[in-house]
């Protein structure tokens, strides 16, 4: 369960840090109240990032082959990122679990259905590819099984809030290569 552990990167909890320190070193008798209250900041932290992040009350009652059966459609789903949605009916059958299960499941642990899950799956890895810088906004619709552009860039900017065309212009190239 590593998604609960709070992301130690976060701005937050390192100036919370650095005030616990200060008020330790000028004395915890004197400041035990602000160093009760800098406590709870990180613990509230933490339950509202656990609150985010339990994405369903069913989310614990999946055995471990449901698990295992998800993962499974996971990597299915990855695999055709460069394709169409592969169908429910043909995830479930390469599993061996039936249909209505997997989107039950998959819905329970994700709480997204497999569809929505591949489309944000798929826009992820198109920004990527316009960070890159290497393909042009039609042939990243043609690639990903668009049959034009317009029809990609309206499902970009739905999934990822800006138009492809934005993401090439305004975001800068890191790319080493």
């Amino acid at each position: 369960n590593s998604y609960l552990i709070l992301d130690e990167s976060d701005d937050v909890y390192e100036e919370l840090w650095k005030t616990m320190m200060s008020l330790a070193m000028q004395g915890v008798e004197l400041n035990a109240l602000s160093l009760k209250e800098i406590a709870n900041r990180v613990l509230e932290n933490f339950i509202a990032k656990m609150n985010r992040e339990i994405v369903a009350e069913n989310h614990f009652v999946l055995s471990d082959t449901d698990r295992k059966h998800i993962q499974r459609a996971e990597q299915l789903l990855n695999d055709a990122l460069m394709s169409d949605f592969p169908g429910i009916e043909t995830i479930a059958r390469k599993i061996g679990i039936s249909p209505t299960k997997l989107k039950n499941d998959f819905r329970s642990m994700h709480n997204t259905t497999l569809y929505q899950y591949f489309s944000a799956r798929q826009m992820r890895a198109a920004h990527e590819l316009l960070l890159k810088r290497t393909h042009t906004i039609k042939e990243l619709a043609s690639l990903f099984g668009y049959e034009n552009a317009s029809k990609f860039s309206a499902k970009f900017q739905k999934e990822m809030n800006s138009l492809p065309s934005q993401v090439s212009k305004d975001e800068p190239n890191f790319s080493l290569a």
